[in-house]
């Protein structure tokens, strides 16, 4: 069963080539452009994972962050900011509000992909340390998830197609996110 994952960001654009460089990596993604659609799809759909940007409309990333954070049925759910705000403040206020990781715009989707596995990875353990389940198994678990990620097939091989005719590699898909990235970091919310 593939992993749910919520992004939110209300640049649309942006939001398409993210949701493409996940599904390609075999993750279920679900997509909200606001506060009050991300807390009620978090609620609806118990994502494993949500990457969440700070400059959203109305209110910010933190915000929404924290209202998750403070719910019991979703302050489980680890949250990755992903933004232009770079700051030693943005970082603090974004691990203050509850993310579990902080990651600047333009990102490496290799590196993005990375923290979404291991994130992801880290609360099946925890899951399973509060159902009490023996270290042992615990252990084992780690070690297959380890030969797991090893023998993955790298993203650039599998095309995609995105809504345009043409398909598109991997690569294109990271090209486009990148100067997407260093685009939304520049204009002003």
């Amino acid at each position: 069963m593939a992993k749910k994952i919520l992004v939110v960001d209300d640049e649309p654009n942006f939001v398409r080539l993210l949701k493409a460089r996940l599904e390609n990596s075999r993750y279920e993604v679900i997509t909200a452009k606001d506060r009050q659609e991300a807390i009620d799809k978090t609620r609806q759909e118990k994502p494993d994972l949500i990457i969440l940007d700070v400059m959203l409309p109305k209110i910010d990333g933190y915000k929404v962050a924290s209202i998750l954070k403070s719910d019991e049925n979703t302050r489980d759910i680890p949250i990755v900011m992903l933004t232009a705000p770079t700051l030693a403040q943005d970082i603090k206020a974004g691990m203050e509000s509850g993310a579990a990781s902080y990651m600047q715009k333009p990102f490496n989707s290799d590196v993005l992909l990375g923290i979404v596995q291991g994130l992801i990875h880290s609360k099946k353990i925890e899951e399973k340390k509060e159902k009490k389940e023996k270290p042992e198994e615990i252990e084992e678990e780690t070690e297959e998830k380890k030969e797991e990620v090893e023998f993955v097939p790298p993203a650039a091989a599998l095309p995609i197609k995105l809504t345009k005719v043409r398909t598109r590699s991997q690569d294109d898909i990271d090209k486009d996110i990148e100067r997407l990235s260093q685009e939304f970091a520049k204009k002003p919310k």
